[in-house]
C-alpha cells in the first residue's frame, strides 16, 4: 500500500506543469538558474518581440555561399544539448563544419530550425564594427582616426570631436554619463530603446568626456549605437547597398538578417508615447541588435576570416583594430569574461592560452558567442537562451583544440552539403513569377500573430483571442487536412482557409465574425512572416 501511495504521488507531481518565472529584465538575469519552462517562454520572447521594431532588412543572396561538413557526433556535446539552454552549436575547421547540433524536439528543436533568426545581443557590437571596416573600405569614412566632429546631432556632447578608434575600443571617458546596467545615469533611460537625438538633447547636453587619465575600456552599449548611427549618417541613402554588400555579396547569406531600428519615441518607463511623431533614420534610431540563422551566422563568420587572411582591404581594417586593442583592466566574477584580457574595435582578444594567436571573438548576454582563430581556420558559432552550458570546453577549449573532449565518432557518408536555403529565391533577372507558398509553420504564424495584436492595440480594437486560443488554432490548423482537388471545381482554392473554417478551428466565432478580414489576411498570407508585417503596419 505504502509502494502504491508513494507511486501514486511521484506520477501525480511529476505530471505538474513547472511554473515560468517572469523576470523583471528582458532577458533572463546571467546567474539566475531558469528552469526548463521558463526557458521556452523566453526563447518564444526573443524569437516573436523583434516584430516590435522597424529593421535594416538584408534579403537572402541570390548565390548562397556553400558549406560543406564532415561531420562527428560528441558525447560531451551531445549531454549539453540535451541538459542545457543550447538552441545551436556549430565548430568549423580548415573549410568543413565538423561539429553541427540544434537542440532535440524535446527542449527547443520545435521552436528553432534552419531558418530561424537567433538573436545576436552583444554579438552585433562586432557586426557594427565589421560595418565601420566596410564604410571605410567604401570611401564613407577616413580611418579609425576619423574625428567624429560633422554629425549635427552630437555636437555639444562628449562625443563630438572624438576618434572613432576610442568609440570603437570602448574608451569614449563617458562613464559618467553611461552605464552599461543601468542606462543613462542621470535618468536611468535605456540606451538601445531611445535615439540618439533624444540623449543629446537630454542626458548628454553640454557633457564632456573624462580627463585623460580616465580614458580606457569602459564597455557600454551606448558607445556602439553611437558608431553605427555615425555610419548611417556618413554613408546616407547608401547605406543598405552596404549592408547588401556585407550580407549578400561577400557572406552569401541564404536567409534574411536585419538589425534593429526603433520606430516610436517613448516615455521615460519605456512605454511607447504615440503623440509624438515617429522617429526617422537622421534621429539616430538604429541599434547594434541582430538576428540571422544559425548557419547564416557562421557564413558572416567565415566571410570574416577570409577577409582577415586574403588581407582585403577589410581585413587589414580588422588587423589595424587588433594592433591598437587595449587592456580590458576587467574586474568581473562572470567566468566566460576573465578569458580574454583585451578589447579591439569591438571585438574581444587576447584569450587564455592562445595569447600567441591571432583570435578575436564576438560575445553577448546570455552566452552568445562567436570566436574565430585567423591563424588555425577555426571558427565556433553558439546561439543559446541563457548560459547555463559550459562555454569553457565548448567555445574556448574547442577554439584551442579543433575539437570537443571526451567521446565521439565520426559519421558514415559524414562529407555533407549544409545549410542550404529550402526555398530559394527566385532569380530576380528571371521573367517567371514565383510560385504562390503560404506559410503556415508554428513560427510564422506565431510572428504573424503577435505583429497582428501590436495592430490591434494601436487601433485600440477589442476581440483579440487569448494565447490559449491561439495555441489552439495554429496546433488545429497545422493537423487539419484541406479538401482534396480532385473532389471540387478547378476554379475552387484548395490552400486558403476559409472564413467559417477560422472558429471551427479554434478563433473565438465573436472574433472572427467582428475582424474577419484581419484573420483571414494572416492566415492565407502569401508569403514569409516578416513581409506581412511590415504589410499589416503600413496599412
Amino acid at each position: 500500500m505504502l509502494k502504491f501511495f508513494l507511486l501514486f504521488t511521484f506520477i501525480l507531481t511529476s505530471s505538474v506543469k513547472a511554473e515560468v518565472t517572469i523576470y523583471k529584465s528582458w532577458n533572463i538575469p546571467e546567474f539566475a538558474n531558469p528552469n526548463f519552462e521558463t526557458l521556452r517562454f523566453y526563447l518564444k520572447r526573443q524569437l516573436t518581440d523583434p516584430e516590435a521594431f522597424d529593421k535594416w532588412n538584408v534579403k537572402p543572396s541570390q548565390n548562397t555561399a556553400p558549406l560543406k561538413g564532415k561531420l562527428r557526433k560528441n558525447l560531451f556535446l551531445d549531454s549539453q544539448m540535451q541538459s542545457s539552454s543550447i538552441v545551436s552549436y556549430l565548430l568549423y575547421n580548415d573549410g568543413a563544419i565538423i561539429y553541427d547540433e540544434k537542440s532535440p524536439q524535446n527542449r527547443f528543436g520545435d521552436l528553432v530550425d534552419d531558418q530561424t533568426k537567433l538573436l545576436s545581443n552583444s554579438v552585433g557590437k562586432s557586426l557594427v564594427s565589421y560595418l565601420v571596416g566596410h564604410a571605410i573600405c567604401a570611401g564613407f569614412l577616413k580611418g579609425v582616426d576619423e574625428k567624429l566632429n560633422d554629425w549635427p546631432i552630437i555636437q555639444n556632447t562628449l562625443y563630438h570631436d572624438q576618434k572613432l578608434i576610442d568609440l570603437l575600443n570602448m574608451s569614449a571617458r563617458d562613464e559618467k554619463y553611461v552605464d552599461d546596467v543601468t542606462g543613462m545615469r542621470s535618468t536611468g533611460r535605456w540606451y538601445n530603446t531611445h535615439s540618439i537625438k533624444s540623449f543629446a538633447n537630454r542626458e548628454l547636453k553640454d557633457s564632456r568626456p573624462g580627463e585623460k587619465w580616465s580614458q580606457g575600456y569602459k564597455y557600454n552599449g551606448f558607445i556602439t549605437n553611437i558608431i553605427m548611427n555615425y555610419v548611417i549618417h556618413k554613408s546616407g541613402s547608401n547605406f543598405q547597398d552596404l549592408l547588401n554588400d556585407i550580407f549578400q555579396k561577400k557572406a552569401g547569406i541564404a536567409y534574411p538578417v536585419f538589425f534593429f531600428k526603433n520606430k516610436w519615441q517613448r516615455f521615460d518607463n519605456g512605454k511607447l508615447n504615440k503623440s509624438l511623431p515617429t522617429l526617422n533614420d537622421e534621429d539616430g534610431r538604429a541599434w547594434y541588435m541582430f538576428y540571422a540563422s544559425r548557419y547564416d551566422y557562421l557564413r558572416i563568420a567565415i566571410a570574416i576570416l577570409e577577409d582577415w587572411q586574403t588581407n582585403s582591404c577589410v581585413g587589414k581594417y580588422l588587423k589595424t583594430v587588433y594592433e591598437r586593442r587595449i587592456n580590458k583592466n576587467l574586474q568581473t566574477n562572470h567566468a566566460r569574461l576573465k578569458h580574454s584580457v583585451t578589447y579591439a574595435g569591438q571585438f574581444h582578444t587576447n584569450f587564455t592560452g592562445m595569447s600567441d594567436r591571432h583570435v578575436m571573438g564576438m560575445e553577448g548576454y546570455g552566452g552568445q558567442s562567436i570566436l574565430i582563430d585567423f591563424d588555425n581556420s577555426r571558427i565556433v558559432v553558439l546561439n543559446t537562451i541563457h548560459d547555463n552550458f559550459n562555454w569553457y570546453e565548448l567555445v574556448l577549449q574547442a577554439i584551442k583544440n579543433g575539437k570537443i573532449k571526451g567521446n565521439e565518432k565520426e559519421l558514415q557518408d559524414s562529407f555533407q552539403a549544409l545549410g542550404r536555403r529550402e526555398n530559394p529565391t527566385p532569380d530576380s533577372s528571371s521573367n517567371e513569377r514565383p510560385k504562390s507558398r503560404i506559410n503556415r509553420s508554428k513560427e510564422s504564424l506565431t510572428t504573424r500573430f503577435t505583429c497582428l495584436k501590436r495592430v490591434f492595440q494601436e487601433r485600440d480594437l477589442s476581440g483579440f483571442p487569448t494565447p490559449t486560443e491561439i495555441e489552439k488554432f495554429i496546433t488545429n490548423l497545422s493537423n487539419y487536412r484541406f479538401i482534396e482537388k480532385s473532389y471540387v471545381s478547378s476554379a475552387t482554392d484548395t490552400e486558403k482557409v476559409s472564413h467559417f473554417q477560422l472558429s471551427k478551428l479554434g478563433l473565438p466565432r465573436s472574433s472572427v465574425i467582428e475582424h474577419k478580414k484581419l484573420f483571414l489576411e494572416l492566415v492565407n498570407f502569401n508569403g514569409e512572416a516578416e513581409q506581412y508585417c511590415d504589410q499589416i503596419y503600413d496599412n
